[in-house]
């Protein structure tokens, strides 16, 4: 037993880790594309699982840009690289975005929506910061170096045909479902009649609130915004704190598990993922 989940519930979440991924790294492959790299999905969806573990471990998952490293070669620049990354990012910030907002507004009124558009702001600053002290201290080099072709990326994509747009955002839309189906088990197996739909508002609000980089894997955030959810349904807070310890967990398998494969690939290709395993321990 997990946290009292039955084991068979918690294997079930944990699977969806597999597809989350593989549409995360179906989406990072179009936008690539679409800047004109070719990367197999298969490829990008091992640097997807790689990085999981330092991204969801760092304040903010700033870590997360190291997955980008393996990637440069003859026909792509670090600056295509990192920005394939940021744009892939930004994608899923609009998506939690718009869902958080809409939760917030359902379930805490309007004031709290525009609390959430201050921490929105602030997060933003937050990443952008703290990117650039990460990034420089793995890159050796200055941000502006890296990001100078980032404004020719958004060319682009603004130039995407309609399949571009329609790839690109149904995988956004089936990673997300992913995980919060991953939830939907969680809160199911421990009793708490959470809808999918409610999942997705509330849990995009939490999403929001850890991009925050004051967090590791969003302890103490989730925890917060759980509980004062529950109390809004008349709910107790220890089924609450019993969610976001499900949620903890889940997470940290995960981050296990992406350890593991980070260090298998480094042993099988050290050559290819060697430098970005370095990178890690420098940070």
């Amino acid at each position: 037993m997990v946290l009292g989940l039955p084991p068979m519930a918690f294997v079930g979440a944990l699977f969806l880790f597999i597809p989350h991924n593989y549409f995360k790294s179906l989406r990072w492959s179009s936008l690539l594309k679409q800047m004109g790299v070719n990367r197999r999905v298969g490829t990008l969806f091992n640097l997807n699982i790689a990085s999981f573990a330092p991204s969801v471990l760092s304040p903010g998952r700033i870590a997360e840009f190291v997955k980008t490293l393996p990637l440069v070669n003859t026909d792509c620049t670090l600056s295509v690289a990192i920005g394939s990354a940021v744009v892939d990012r930004l994608f899923d910030l609009g998506f939690v975005i718009c869902f958080g907002m809409g939760g917030v507004f359902l379930f805490f009124g309007t004031q709290s929506v525009l609390k959430l558009s201050l921490i929105i702001a602030l997060s933003i600053a937050g990443i952008y910061i703290g990117s650039r002290v990460l990034l420089s201290k793995i890159l050796n080099s200055t941000w502006s170096g890296h990001f100078q072709n980032l404004g020719e990326a958004f060319d682009k994509l603004g130039k995407g045909t309609v399949t571009f747009w329609t790839k690109t955002l149904t995988s956004t839309f089936m990673l997300w479902l992913s995980y919060y189906l991953s939830i939907r088990i969680l809160a199911g197996a421990l009793g708490i009649p959470l809808s999918l739909g409610v999942i997705f508002l509330v849990f995009s609000a939490i999403a929001v609130l850890n991009l925050v980089p004051v967090s590791i894997a969003g302890v103490g955030t989730r925890d917060a915004l759980l509980v004062l959810f529950f109390a809004r349904q008349g709910w107790q807070a220890e089924q609450a704190m019993a969610l976001a310890g499900a949620v903890l967990a889940l997470l940290f398998t995960e981050a296990l598990i992406s350890l593991i494969y980070l260090t298998a690939l480094s042993w099988l290709s050290p050559d290819k993922y060697g430098n970005m395993t370095g990178k890690i321990r420098r940070i």
